[in-house]
């Protein structure tokens, strides 16, 4: 007797199926969301850190709103996932607490905006103009044509002499 046959597995199938649409679709939709902010918000040169910043951040959501949904499409309990998801993200804050405190610095830097792209701004005894801000860091390019990341976290704690554009 073959356990293997078309009725057995046909309901695995299309749950399978239904999950891999669900996936593309999720990282379909959370990379033209990405484009589409950074592409309509462009012209805004004072905005782009925080438009740049908020771009990213709303991909990461699409990417764990998809993720649940698949994870819900293959019958899992969300709510145990959800326990186990909570004990490894306190596992991980514990491991990453350097990351962490550099996002975090990433967001107060956003809604408090000291300085846009295309500043000047010195920390400690790097000088540099702002060409791009991540949810990590902020890239400088020096006199020497070097470009210098700067974690968020850095910028926070230390001194930072700004001379806007």
């Amino acid at each position: 007797m073959n356990i293997f046959t078309w009725q057995t597995l046909a309901p695995y199938v299309f749950i399978a199926i239904r999950a891999i649409i669900i996936a593309g679709l999720g990282l379909f939709a959370a990379r033209y969301t990405k484009k589409y902010i950074l592409r309509e918000t462009k012209n805004l040169p004072q905005e782009a850190l925080r438009l740049g910043i908020f771009a990213r951040f709303t991909s990461y959501i699409i990417y764990i709103l998809t993720g649940l949904m698949i994870v819900k499409e293959l019958g899992i309990q969300t709510t145990t996932l959800m326990g186990l998801v909570g004990i490894i993200g306190v596992a991980c804050g514990l491991a990453l607490q350097g990351s962490l405190a550099n996002i975090l610095s990433g967001i107060f830097l956003m809604i408090e905006h000291p300085y846009e792209v295309g500043d000047t701004i010195t920390v400690d005894d790097i000088k540099g103009q702002v060409v791009e801000s991540t949810l990590y860091a902020t890239l400088l390019k020096t006199a020497e044509n070097k470009t210098i990341r700067i974690p968020h976290d850095k910028l926070i704690k230390s001194s930072v002499v700004i001379e806007k554009k």
